[in-house]
């Protein structure tokens, strides 16, 4: 069971208890084009004519000079190499990346995430069981290709002579302010021929730091690997398998699946970018993801033998409104939750991402407090009808007292006589839990979002760097606590000296589970806790108690 579902089970449990007593004890980033790239780009694109291979091109495996050719858009730098006409780095420039300074031995912000791994290697082509050409030394038509001017387009030509004398030509195409990048290749054609994302993607968040030998060393970030994953769509399903959890160093590649049948998209992901291949052009007759190593997850398809195969390859942040538009589900790839979750969870997004829009500052740590004065209002009628019945319930406790010491020795005449008097004085003695539980759905909602989404990823407040991650200094999980302990003085109704032991222990449990939560969450729980409680002292002010009746 992932860590971040053990949280949410661990509160959802403490939540139940904390019901469980009460009935007790009264016996109850960055813009986003305003159209969607064009899929078919590509197709406008002139390529110019291929140069002519030297006839004594070496034959398989070829020797001869690596050479990288870079391609800069607004979006991203990427470095592809003749050595298999692969993609060797990515670097996406609206996203900042970290990485570890050997010198300093801190984690170091840089300018620009990087997704590829040193060693590269993405986008290898083979032709059936017989050629890997991702070894293979290809020519280039071009030494570089930058873009300059919005909506641009261009493309790079990688060629390559076959033993046989057949010519493949493998193309590239990029566009301007688009994460899409068109591939596709003719010649040399097989039986079928396999694509491979054979180089994973490296963690692109903060890790801690661990002493080893007396020397501070870099630990992976935890919940960015926790979130690597082979994704494929297949049926209409989302597929996706983890990595296997070993302690050796170098091993064989194990095949995490492997599955024959159509597929939308493939891919490999991390927490927050993601490398998908959608066919467009071809059979694909099925897939087969692999692990490399400790980390390295890699996903291949396998199309039938025709004159043409194209792809559309997504080489981006996992932006739910960007990779809807796209067309092919590829926005399932957004973890937001279980399934009775999703739909309030993008509501929630849909909402937090307006609200970032119009309000001045666009702060998410704004934000998240307006969002919870808003939610406040929303449940204010659960809420005041909660508060009208834990009144209710403080004035019957001498009562209530009176009936367990008459019927102290038949607990169920001592039950009936409880339920008639609440009954007398319609009080609903389940009715101050309402508001808690109502909130529950939201809260899981919200907690889907802060954790998933890219929107929140280095949000700052005050001195919280990233909203996405736990408050390093605790302040908001104490401070929180703390209104939770203020919130029980103001509505305990027990007198059962047992029972309310467990509601003071109530604020230390949540304060120590929400050590681990966003610190976007904690925020979101704090104000509403401040909020209800000062609503709470309001209304108490105001409203006049019901005489019981006798």
């Amino acid at each position: 069971m992932k860590e971040q579902h053990r949280i949410l089970l661990a509160f959802f449990l403490i939540t139940l208890i904390a019901v469980f007593f009460y009935s007790r004890s009264t016996q109850k980033p960055p813009p986003i084009p305003e159209t969607p790239p064009d899929r078919e780009f590509y197709d406008v694109i002139q390529p110019k004519e291929e140069e002519e291979v030297a006839s004594s091109l070496p034959l398989l495996p070829s020797i001869g000079e690596e050479r990288e050719v870079v391609v800069e858009t607004d979006l991203y730098r990427i470095v592809l190499s003749t050595r298999g006409g692969t993609i060797q780095s990515v670097e996406l420039k609206n996203y900042r990346g970290w990485e570890w300074d050997t010198v300093e031995k801190a984690w170091k912000m840089k300018e620009w995430v990087e997704l590829i791994p040193a060693g590269g290697g993405a986008l290898g082509l083979s032709l059936g069981n017989e050629m890997d050409l991702s070894d293979v030394i290809f020519n280039v038509d071009k030494e570089e290709l930058v873009f300059y001017r919005p909506g641009e387009v261009g493309s790079l030509q990688f060629s390559l002579t076959l033993p046989s004398g057949e010519k493949l030509v493998k193309t590239y195409s990029f566009r301007q302010g688009s994460y899409l990048i068109g591939l596709e290749w003719e010649g040399g054609m097989r039986e079928r021929e396999t694509l491979s994302w054979g180089s994973g993607l490296r963690t692109t968040e903060k890790g801690k730091t661990k002493r080893e030998n007396g020397v501070i060393q870099p630990n992976d970030p935890k919940e960015d690997l926790q979130n690597f994953a082979s994704v494929v769509l297949m049926g209409g399903e989302l597929l996706r398998f983890t990595r296997k959890e070993t302690k050796r160093e170098v091993f064989d590649p194990i095949e995490l699946e492997s599955k024959s049948g159509p597929v939308a998209w493939a891919g490999v992901r991390t927490k927050y970018f993601i490398a998908a291949l959608i066919p467009l052009e071809g059979e694909v007759e099925g897939f087969s993801a692999h692990q490399v190593g400790l980390k390295k997850l890699s996903v291949s398809l396998t199309t039938r033998t025709t004159s043409r195969v194209r792809y559309d390859i997504y080489l981006g942040p996992i932006d739910y409104d960007q990779l809807q538009r796209l067309g092919v589900g590829l926005e399932k790839v957004v973890d937001l939750g279980w399934s009775w979750i999703r739909p309030i969870a993008k509501g929630i997004l849909y909402l937090l991402k307006f609200l970032h829009r119009v309000l001045p500052g666009h702060n998410y740590g704004v934000v998240i407090i307006l969002f919870s004065g808003m939610m406040m209002l929303v449940f204010f009628p659960l809420t005041y009808r909660g508060l009208r019945a834990t009144q209710a319930m403080q004035k019957l406790q001498p009562k209530i007292a009176q009936i367990r010491e008459r019927y102290k020795k038949d607990s169920q005449r001592m039950n009936r006589e409880t339920m008639a008097l609440y009954k007398k004085n319609k009080v609903n003695p389940m009715g101050g839990c309402l508001p808690l539980l109502f909130q529950m759905p939201v809260f899981f909602g919200l907690y889907s979002v802060l954790r998933s989404t890219l929107e929140i990823r280095g949000a700052s407040f005050l001195w919280l760097t990233d909203l996405s991650q736990a408050d390093p200094f605790y302040v908001l999980p104490i401070v929180m606590g703390g209104t939770m302990f203020l919130q029980q003085r103001f509505t305990a109704t027990s007198q059962d000296p047992r029972q309310k032991m467990m509601m003071w222990m109530m604020p230390i449990f949540m304060t120590f589970i929400f050590f681990n939560f966003p610190a976007g969450l904690v925020l979101y729980w704090l104000t509403y806790n401040i909020l209800s409680t000062v609503q709470h002292l309001l209304i108490r002010k105001r409203e006049k108690v019901e005489e019981v009746t006798p």
